[in-house]
């Protein structure tokens, strides 16, 4: 029965497994954990981001750049590593796309194929760089920050800052209230 509700890919696969008796709730309950873990995590080695986590626990006793609140808080330092390392996922995948998918979007119809996937790709990777989902990154924000992006795709820690207060302003400013 666990086995079953761990290849659910939705929490609805797995509701509905659960009202036909495919399931029982603990192997439910099991499989949203699952989902959580891996949306958390994404394609991140979670080792990795533990190995890290652990080396900014060691490095914060001895460092006063690290906030104290990592010596002691395994939590916080792997949501601090886990950012971290999506950030460095991030402005890798700019590093190897961005002069292309800068060059469609300069140079392409803004109704094309080409520019559309273009957008998708450059967003896809400033959602990893700034740790906000694609969602709330606009076409708009894109190509007003084209430069920025550049400067980030070759590591400026400036460029991101700039770019995370531009995000900033941009998701206030386009957000629906209700």
């Amino acid at each position: 029965m666990n086995e079953l509700a761990m290849t659910t890919e939705t929490a609805q696969e797995a509701e509905e497994m659960l009202k036909n008796g495919s399931i029982n709730e603990m192997a439910y309950n099991m499989s949203a954990m699952q989902r959580m873990s891996t949306e958390k995590w994404g394609d991140l080695d979670s080792s990795e981001v533990n190995k890290y986590a652990d080396s900014l626990m060691k490095t914060a006793k001895s460092s006063k750049l690290l906030s104290d609140e990592l010596v002691n808080n395994k939590e916080a330092a792997e949501d601090v590593a886990l950012y971290t390392m999506k950030m460095n996922n991030g402005v890798e995948k700019l590093k190897n796309g961005f002069s292309g998918w800068a060059d469609v979007l300069k140079k392409s119809d803004s109704a094309s194929q080409e520019y559309y996937d273009a957008m998708v790709d450059i967003k896809d990777a400033m959602s990893d760089v700034l740790g906000v989902s694609e969602e709330f990154l606009t076409d708009e924000f894109i190509t007003k920050n084209l430069t920025d992006i550049g400067k980030a795709a070759e590591g400026d820690a400036d460029a991101i800052n700039r770019l995370a207060a531009a995000a900033s302003k941009d998701i206030l400013l386009n957000v629906d209230f209700v």
